[in-house]
């Protein structure tokens, strides 16, 4: 009813962490987008994997995004497994990211 969106993070060790909440999959895929600025400051992407739960529509909208501002190597789609599904549930759309 609210259009609620968390941006969630795993680090290296498989922790979530909720980052930020947003209202409105424009403005998650925006915030995703300046999240990922951050953390890859002067990094190129090597391989983008753009995951979904049930939500082709959105990982495709979210990749063509990071590919418009990052220079990618490698992109692919990704179905999200039950237990990060189970953290966010169906529509959730996510960026994973391995760089040099």
């Amino acid at each position: 009813m609210l259009n609620i969106k968390p941006i969630l993070s795993l680090d290296r060790d498989g922790q979530v962490a909720a980052i930020d909440k947003v209202r409105g999959h424009k403005k998650a895929i925006a915030r995703i987008l300046e999240l990922l600025r951050i953390d890859l400051a002067g990094r190129n992407i090597v391989t983008l994997h753009i995951a979904h739960a049930n939500n082709l529509e959105g990982a495709e909208q979210l990749r063509e995004a990071v590919m418009q501002h990052f220079a990618v190597q490698n992109a692919d789609y990704i179905t999200l497994g039950p237990v990060i599904g189970a953290h966010a549930g169906p529509g959730t759309i996510a960026a994973f990211v391995s760089t040099v």
